[in-house]
This record gives structure tokens, sequence and C-alpha cells, in this order.
């Protein structure tokens, strides 16, 4: 080691610094690249997605991008699971916050709502279109979304069935919810029709109608 490289790390160690590893290092740019690859898909469209775009996105050189995803569909699949299993993580999170909470309905309500009104479905939505033509793509989307239709599901009915709920009823409002906040992204989404005012509280002012307690 050199007296300069010597200098630079005892004055980082007494500064409090401490230096990322490689693997840190790695994985911090694999997030960079996967987190712009999803801001592109929202941006440009699945047509106008470029490996390119994306690198130029994230601040990183192509060639280090094709070092991790070395083709477009590569770029795509990761990118997918990648916001996939962020959203399963938060959702995971959300519904176990929501078992402790005095409300879990609007809990369950508002994290849906975070989700389908995110740029990551956005991006999701984008995919399932373009998977229309393009078979790899649509196994990449179906696959990540059953997967986290799954996690979803599975935390918030037993979130709402630990509030007093009967699980029979928690499934149908679960699975209504879904198709309800998907049919108003998309309305926005691909027809630009906001959707009406004060819609998710009184859908969330129904719900005693609807759900039992035990």
């Amino acid at each position: 080691m050199t007296a300069k490289k010597a200098a630079k790390k005892k004055t980082a160690k007494k500064a409090g610094v401490t230096r990322r590893t490689q693997e840190q290092r790695r994985a911090g740019t694999q997030s960079r690249i996967l987190s712009a690859a999803l801001v592109v898909l929202v941006e440009k469209g699945h047509a106008y997605f470029t490996t390119t775009g994306v690198a130029a996105k994230a601040g990183v050189s192509r060639g280090a991008q094709e070092n991790y995803y070395r083709t477009r569909t590569d770029l795509i699949a990761a990118a997918t699971a990648y916001a996939m299993d962020n959203a399963a993580a938060r959702t995971e999170a959300s519904a176990a916050h929501a078992e402790r909470s005095t409300d879990p309905l609007k809990a369950f309500l508002d994290d849906e709502k975070e989700f389908f009104f995110s740029n990551t479905y956005a991006a999701m939505a984008e995919l399932a279109l373009a998977g229309r033509d393009e078979p790899a793509l649509k196994k990449i989307h179906r696959d990540a979304f059953v997967k986290f239709g799954r996690i979803r599901n599975s935390v918030w009915i037993k979130a709402l069935v630990a509030a007093g709920y009967g699980e029979q009823e928690v499934r149908e409002f679960v699975e209504l919810t879904v198709y309800l906040l998907r049919g108003m992204t998309l309305a926005e989404l691909i027809l630009s029709q906001k959707p009406p005012p004060g819609l998710l509280p009184r859908w969330h002012a129904l719900a005693p109608l609807m759900l039992k307690k035990k």
C-alpha cells in the first residue's frame, strides 16, 4: 500500500467512514440500474425502452450495465423481479403493522392504493401490454405477478382475519379491492381518466357491510 493510500485510509477511519465492500458496491450498482429500468419503462414505454437509455438514467456505462444484464430481456426480467420483491416486502411490513392498527381495513386500502398508483405498477402495466406480442415478456410479467399476488393475499388475509373478520368475507373483499384499484389505475394510465373523487373512502365505508366480525 502506498503512503498516499495509507494516509487516505487513516483519514477515513478517523472520520468514521466505513468503506463499502466490493459486493456492496455491486449491489448498489445493480439497484441503480434496475430502478432506472423501471423509470425508463414508465417514461418511454416498452417500445422505446433501450439498454442505452437505462445506462444513461442509472449513471453507469453501457459496458458496466451489460456486465450484469447482457440482453434487453435479461434487464427487463431482473427489473420486474426487483420491483415485485420490493413491493412484496413493503406489503408484508404494512400488513404486519395493520394487525396492531385501530383501522386495519384502511391500512389495507392505503397499501393497495400506494401500490396500484405507483411507478412500479405503471411499469408492470406497460409490460403486460407489451406481452401480448412477446411471449417471453408475458411469462416474465405473469410469473412475477402471480408470486406477488400470492404474497399479498396471504399476508392481508391473515392480518384482516386476525382483526376479527371472517376469512371467506375477507378473501372476497381483498379480491374485489384488487379489481377495483386495477381498473381505476388502468383507466388513468390508458384512457387518462382520473378516478372519481372520494371513491376509495366510499369503498372503505361500504366495507363493514361486506365483512362480518367473528
